[in-house]
C-alpha cells in the first residue's frame, strides 16, 4: 500500500515538473538557447510534490523492535566462546608465519632466498586451505610486482603456481555440489 502511494506520487510529481519544464523550455529556446534553469512555478510544484510524499509516509505506523535485551549470553554463544578463541589464535600464528615469509620473499637477496620463500607460502597455503584472515591476494600481487624483475624463470613460474593456488582458494566457490 505505502510503495504504490509513494509511487503515484511521485509519477504525479514527475508528471508536474516535466510538463512545467516542457512549458519553460519552450519559451526559453525563444529567450535564451541555452539556459537550463528551473522556473519558481514548477520548483514550487516540486516541492509541494515533496511535502504531500513525507506527510504520506509521516503517517504510516513505526514498529520498534522491543524484543527484550538478553541478561546473559546464549548457551550456544557461550560453548562457541572457546571455539571461536582457539579460531583466532590459529589465525595469529597463520598470519605471523605469512607475513615473515612475504617479507622474505620482499627482500630477498638471492634467488635461492626468493624461491625458498615462495615454496613456503605456497605449503603454507596448501595446508591451510586459505589466505589468514585480513590478507589479500593484492597484498602478495604487490609484493610480486616489486622483485619480478628480478626473478628468473624457475622462481617466476614457482610463484605462478602460488598464485593460481591461491586465486583457486580465493575465489567464490561454486555451491550447487553442496546441495545434493
Amino acid at each position: 500500500m505505502l510503495r504504490s502511494c509513494l509511487v503515484l506520487i511521485l509519477c504525479a510529481g514527475t508528471h508536474a515538473f516535466q510538463a512545467a519544464s516542457l512549458r519553460s523550455r519552450v519559451e526559453r529556446r525563444q529567450a535564451q538557447p541555452s539556459c537550463a534553469a528551473v522556473d519558481r512555478r514548477s520548483a514550487a510544484q516540486l516541492l509541494g510534490v515533496a511535502a504531500a510524499s513525507l506527510a504520506v509516509l509521516s503517517s504510516q505506523p513505526v514498529e520498534a523492535n522491543t524484543e527484550a535485551m538478553l541478561a546473559e549470553p546464549t548457551a550456544g554463544f557461550v560453548s562457541g566462546e572457546a571455539a571461536r578463541a582457539e579460531f583466532e589464535k590459529k589465525q595469529k600464528a597463520y598470519k605471523k608465519k605469512w607475513r615473515k615469509e612475504l617479507a622474505n620473499l620482499e627482500y630477498a637477496t638471492s634467488e635461492s632466498e626468493s624461491l625458498e620463500a615462495i615454496i613456503t607460502l605456497t605449503r603454507l597455503v596448501a595446508s591451510e586451505g586459505n589466505l589468514p584472515e585480513g590478507i589479500r591476494k593484492m597484498d602478495l600481487d604487490q609484493v610480486y610486482k616489486r622483485v619480478q624483475p628480478n626473478l628468473s624463470k624457475d622462481t617466476r613460474l614457482a610463484f605462478g603456481q602460488l598464485d593460481r593456488l591461491v586465486g583457486k582458494v580465493t575465489s567464490v566457490k561454486d555451491l550447487k555440489g553442496l546441495d545434493e
